[in-house]
């Protein structure tokens, strides 16, 4: 089964990408400096791996797999990378991170590399970026393409945690820790520690700088890298972007609600749409209150395993269905139909489509790297809104948060730590119009503290647009000239969000 943090990342990639790229691969062209197989190597029936040199590196042809989806593997090289897991203590643990690289086509290529920072936290780099490479596409013609899995994520020391059944969160947490800990010390694995290892990994390749594409959760790493290290970047893409200000997850009831108004008020100002659903929120708030007053043990087809399982449906899991489906105009367009069937008795198909991208809420515990970052960077800055338990999501994140960052290890931030990125690096930032977790507003707070800064909103969309349309002709365009002059994007105002399916077939009556 997909990682469900994954999932929840990418969707909007995921569907707008499938007819794109699935069945077709990018092909790996030997690029001048790449040696084939010395005289030396092992002999043997098969022709051994081709290899890359890259500033002291060494890198190994890899493919890049992205298990259990229609998207077809990417050909790079890949090396191991050790860094210091302490930084203040350098002759300590050292942990290896995983890097790739995508090479460019060109004969002559740029000196910089475009950097592709995951979302998350806890995205890791290289198995997510098959999901996204139709998006990358344009860029490899000059310059190649970078990828490291996060410290804790992947292939880089990956925290994973045994399943439980543990249903107090400060228990279940703290015995993931215990188990986390007997190979690494969580603390080291915030943002900062990340920004360090990619510039450490930026220096053994030999690039003098990076582009920076950041989508999500690796926006925030984009700005604090490049506060941090602003000699190392020429120039900065900012897909659906946090604000280095913002506390990560105190404002995620507040948006989903404001994003699903928005769109609601689109179906019920079509008159099709408000006779066959009448007014989604409202129905969705009934369902709500009947969850709340009495779940539901629903017996539905394991999306996966085709087994048949019984799962009990909270109101929670309804809440967090519907901000999962608020991320790509694809499936929120299917909202007012899949409620329509619960409010008619008809849970299977709600249900199944929660485990696929929850997974199991009784027994997982999710994102043990995401808590290193949560807890070190935002929860000691999270408090308790009571206008909170007015909306959808409520006051679960912050509330189960806090009580999850009491017993998980964690150090304290710099008091800077979330000062905001100024300056005049050029920095592109595309927003989705109806964006559920990092709304357009976060886009333009960040141009606000930048002299070379340029806000691009896609009518109609969600969470994650570099993919969408154009965009990805736009980006390269951009990165090209490391420029906002004369940057043509006009195409992006082409998009429209996707009519509201109102059977089965579709949008049509």
């Amino acid at each position: 089964m997909l990682k469900n943090r994954r999932l929840r990342r990418l969707i909007p990639f995921a569907v707008v990408a499938i007819a794109v790229v699935a069945g077709q691969r990018h092909r790996l062209a030997t690029p001048p400096d790449a040696p084939t197989a010395s005289p030396t190597s092992v002999p043997g029936p098969a022709a051994a791996p081709r290899t890359l040199l890259r500033g002291s590196l060494r890198l190994t042809e890899c493919d890049l797999a992205a298990p259990r989806t229609p998207f077809a593997s990417v050909a790079a090289y890949c090396a191991s990378v050790p860094v210091p897991e302490d930084r203040s203590h350098p002759q300590g643990r050292h942990i290896s991170l995983r890097i790739a690289l995508i090479p460019a086509t060109a004969e002559k290529r740029a000196t910089d590399a475009v950097t592709f920072l995951d979302g998350g936290p806890g995205g890791a780099a290289l198995s997510d970026f098959p999901l996204v490479a139709h998006a990358f596409a344009p860029l490899l013609k000059s310059r190649d393409i970078l990828l490291i899995d996060q410290r804790g994520t992947g292939q880089s020391n990956a925290f994973e945690c045994p399943s439980s059944t543990e249903t107090d969160v400060r228990k279940r947490v703290s015995a993931c820790a215990a188990h986390v800990s007997t190979y690494a010390d969580p603390q080291f694995y915030t943002t900062l520690d990340a920004t360090a290892d990619l510039d450490d990994v930026r220096a053994k390749l030999g690039y003098p700088t990076l582009t920076l594409i950041g989508v999500s959760y690796g926006t925030r790493v984009a700005q604090i890298y490049a506060r941090d290290y602003p000699r190392s970047v020429r120039a900065i893409v900012l897909d659906s972007p946090v604000p280095n200000t913002l506390t990560l997850g105190s404002e995620h009831a507040l948006n989903l609600d404001a994003s699903l108004q928005a769109r609601f008020a689109i179906c019920v100002s079509d008159r099709r749409c408000r006779d066959r659903f009448g007014d989604p929120r409202r129905m969705l708030q009934s369902l709500l209150e009947q969850l709340d007053a009495h779940p539901l043990d629903v017996t539905v087809d394991d999306p996966v395993t085709h087994a048949k399982r019984s799962e009990h449906l909270t109101r929670a899991g309804l809440a967090q269905l519907v901000r999962f489906y608020a991320y790509s105009p694809q499936t929120a367009a299917l909202l007012p139909l899949t409620l329509d069937e619960a409010r008619a008795g008809r849970y299977q198909a709600l249900l199944g489509q929660l485990l696929l991208v929850q997974g199991d809420l009784s027994t997982r515990l999710d994102g043990p790297m995401e808590l290193s970052v949560l807890c070190s960077e935002d929860a000691p800055l999270l408090q308790n809104r009571p206008e909170d338990a007015q909306t959808i999501l409520g006051p679960a994140f912050v509330q189960q948060a806090q009580a999850a960052c009491a017993v998980w290890p964690h150090a304290p931030m710099p008091k800077d730590f979330h000062a905001p990125l100024t300056g005049s690096v050029p920095t592109l930032l595309l927003s989705g119009e109806f964006d559920p977790v990092t709304p357009p507003r976060y886009a333009h707070e960040i141009a606000h503290h930048l002299t070379q800064a340029s806000v691009l909103v896609l009518p109609g969309q969600g969470h994650s647009v570099m993919g969408i349309g154009c965009a990805p002709d736009v980006v390269e365009r951009f990165v090209s000239h490391a420029s906002l002059v004369n940057l043509e994007a006009e195409c992006l105002q082409r998009e429209r969000a996707t009519p509201f399916f109102l059977g089965y077939a579709g949008a049509a009556p």
